[in-house]
C-alpha cells in the first residue's frame, strides 16, 4: 500500500495514536469493549481482556501501519513548514499521500487581507502534488455563521472559498439534526438507498428505496460540492450519509439524502 503523511496543528501525537488503535480495535479486531474514554482513563480503567486486546492492536499497528502511517504534530499553521515536511517525506521515504489537518489562516502572513494567504497556500499544495504527482488532501473549517444551515456548498467556507478553483474535488461535512431524522418533519431529509436491477428487455432499472434513520445515533451529512467526474450534491440534489461512532473513532455510509432547501435552518 501507500504511505501516508499527516501534518495536524490541531492534535497532538498521543490523541491520534489513541484514534488509531481504537480504529484497529473496532475495525480488524472487532472488539468494542474499549472505547476513547476507557483509553484515556488508563489501565484501572481496562479489564485482562481489554489490556490484552489492547496489546494486540499496538502489534497490528507495528506490523502493518507503523511504517506506513506517519503523524507530525504542527506548531503552527504556516505552509512554508508544512510543505517541507512533506517534500522531505516524498523524497526520502517515497511516502505518495499526504493530508494537511487543519488548513487554515496563518496570522502571522504579513498580507493585509489574511485569507489571501489561504488561497496561495492552497496553490502550494497543488503544485506540490502536481510536481511530485502525490495525493493530497486538506480539511478546512466552515464558518460558524453557517451553523444551522441545511444544503451547504462552498459559500460555507465564508471569504476562502476561492480555494474551490485549485481543488479538483470538495467535499463539505456537518452534523445531520435531530429534526432531519424525523419523517414528519418539515426538515425530513428523506433519506434513501437505490440499487439497480437488470431486465433483458428494458435493461437498467434504478430502484430507490426509503431508508429509516435511527432517531439515538449520530450522523452527518456529506456534499459533494467539486467533483473532477460525476455529478455534485447541488446537480442531482443530494448528499451522502454516514453513521458516526465517535466513541469508537469510526464511520459507515449508510445511504443518500435530499437535505432541504439551501436557505432552510434547522435548530442548532
Amino acid at each position: 500500500g501507500e504511505k501516508v503523511v499527516i501534518c495536524s496543528n490541531e492534535q497532538k501525537h498521543k490523541p491520534f495514536t489513541d484514534n488509531f488503535l481504537m480504529w484497529i480495535l473496532v475495525n480488524k479486531l472487532k472488539y468494542r469493549n474499549i472505547d476513547k474514554n476507557k483509553i484515556r482513563a488508563g489501565k484501572e480503567a481496562l479489564s485482562e481482556e481489554d489490556l490484552r486486546m489492547l496489546n494486540t492492536a499496538r502489534d497490528v499497528w507495528r506490523k502493518e501501519y507503523k511504517d506506513k502511517v506517519v503523524f507530525i504534530s504542527l506548531p503552527s499553521a504556516k505552509m512554508d513548514f508544512v510543505q517541507k515536511k512533506f517534500r522531505d517525506y516524498y523524497l526520502k521515504h517515497g511516502c505518495s499521500v499526504f493530508i494537511y489537518d487543519t488548513f487554515k489562516i496563518d496570522f502571522s502572513s504579513k498580507r493585509e487581507n489574511f485569507w489571501l494567504s489561504m488561497i496561495e497556500d492552497s496553490r502550494k499544495l497543488a503544485e506540490f502534488a502536481n510536481r511530485y504527482n502525490t495525493k493530497v488532501f486538506a480539511t478546512m473549517q466552515c464558518a460558524l455563521h453557517t451553523q444551522g444551515q441545511l444544503f451547504l456548498d462552498s459559500n460555507v467556507l465564508s471569504n476562502s472559498k476561492q480555494v474551490k478553483e485549485i481543488l479538483q474535488n470538495l467535499f463539505l461535512i456537518r452534523d445531520m439534526y435531530d429534526e432531519e431524522k424525523d419523517s414528519t418533519s418539515k426538515f425530513y431529509c428523506s433519506p434513501y438507498t437505490e440499487r439497480y436491477t437488470k431486465d433483458d428487455m428494458t435493461g437498467w432499472t434504478r430502484i430507490e428505496e426509503t431508508y429509516e434513520l435511527d432517531p439515538n445515533k449520530n450522523y452527518k451529512v456529506i456534499f459533494l460540492d467539486k467533483l473532477r467526474e460525476g455529478k455534485t450534491s447541488q446537480l442531482g440534489n443530494y448528499a451522502v450519509v454516514v453513521e458516526f461512532e465517535g466513541e469508537f473513532g469510526t464511520m459507515k455510509e449508510v445511504c443518500l439524502c435530499r437535505p432541504k432547501s439551501k436557505i432552510g435552518r434547522a435548530s442548532c
